[in-house]
């Protein structure tokens, strides 16, 4: 069986965002604490919170967006919140690609403009994932 590799769609406040260029790794983890004893070789591991994770997304520019990626530049100035979903490439369907990832009130830390030689510009965009997303399984 062969699956399509291409075609992660990227959406912010249920809005495609476009020419997406790279995309950070998506973590998923949880904090711990080590206690050891002084007095022997034991120790516990107390099991923490979800940690928030920082996802970087590079696009290309595009200042006359008024879509997704003004909302992820307005979210760096004005400091509001975001929906993110990630849809993967994991099952071709009439309907969509696959699997979603859904975060509510995510937070966009930074943006990051780099000219290119050639004339284009890029922006990277630092999303902080508040917890584990939303999962909608390919159907």
């Amino acid at each position: 069986m062969a699956t399509n590799t291409l075609g992660i769609i990227v959406r912010v406040n249920d809005t495609d965002l476009g020419r997406l260029e790279s995309l950070g790794d998506i973590k998923f983890a949880r904090g711990t604490k080590e206690y050891a004893a002084l007095n022997t070789d034991e120790s516990i591991i107390a099991i923490g919170r979800v940690q928030n994770t920082d996802l970087p997304i590079k696009v290309l520019m595009d200042q006359s967006d008024a879509g997704a990626q003004k909302a992820l530049r307005d979210a760096v100035k004005n400091a509001t919140t975001i929906k993110f979903e990630l849809e993967l490439p994991d099952k071709k369907t009439s309907t969509g690609n696959g699997t979603k990832f859904t975060w509510e009130n995510a937070v966009v830390t930074e943006e990051n403009i780099s000219p290119e030689e050639d004339g284009f510009i890029l922006s990277t965009f630092n999303v902080k994932l508040p917890g584990f997303p939303t999962v909608m399984a390919a159907a």
